[in-house]
């Protein structure tokens, strides 16, 4: 088994990452193991690392999304997220599966009527402050999480998601709902 060497990564979004250098065989194939599992230098050996980074950010998120995975409108914006995490520093959890880990100052009925966000230092973010956490994490975003974290901005927008919560987004849910409905009837008809 040959490693060339193993340094560790600082940096706000790699705490002590564990980076594995290898040097490509010219002849034979390098082989290694890590977390038990085995792979030949190539084809595989991208998903290996790809599988121990997010392994380890999993293990501490800069932040954790509660969301409700039965909402389709909610389902879409953590797709959205999802794909925008490239760094991975997001560990997202549905409130809908019986599994969930939650923490202990969130109980469901209250997670599932609001957005909700652990932070790395295990503050609990909800509403507004809840997004503009998740912003934060996004390059591109990060102007819109700061704009957003601002006192009088903040207690603004939390105003309107209010106004969203009660008045727009059952109706929003139904019909995005309906809207999958329709794309999924006329895929399956011949």
């Amino acid at each position: 088994m040959a490693i060339d060497s193993v340094k560790t990564a600082q940096g706000p979004r790699l705490n002590n990452l564990r980076l594995v250098l290898r040097a490509r065989p010219s002849i034979h194939p390098l082989i290694y193991a890590a977390s038990n599992d085995v792979c030949v230098y190539g084809a595989c050996d991208y998903r290996l690392e790809e599988k121990m980074i997010q392994t380890e950010v999993n293990k501490n998120p800069a932040v954790t999304i509660f969301y409700d995975g039965g909402c389709p409108m909610c389902d879409a914006e953590i797709t959205l997220y999802k794909k925008m995490d490239t760094s991975q520093c997001m560990h997202f959890i549905d409130i809908t599966d019986p599994s969930a880990d939650m923490p202990p100052d969130l109980d469901k009925k209250t997670a599932l009527s609001r957005f909700h966000v652990l932070t790395r230092d295990k503050r609990l973010l909800s509403g507004v402050l809840a997004f503009s956490e998740v912003w934060k994490q996004f390059p591109r975003w990060r102007w819109a999480g700061s704009v957003a974290s601002q006192p009088v901005i903040r207690e603004i927008l939390e105003v309107g998601y209010k106004v969203f919560l009660k008045y727009f987004r059952p109706f929003m849910a139904y019909f995005i709902r309906g809207l999958r409905k329709g794309v999924s009837s006329t895929s399956t008809s011949p």
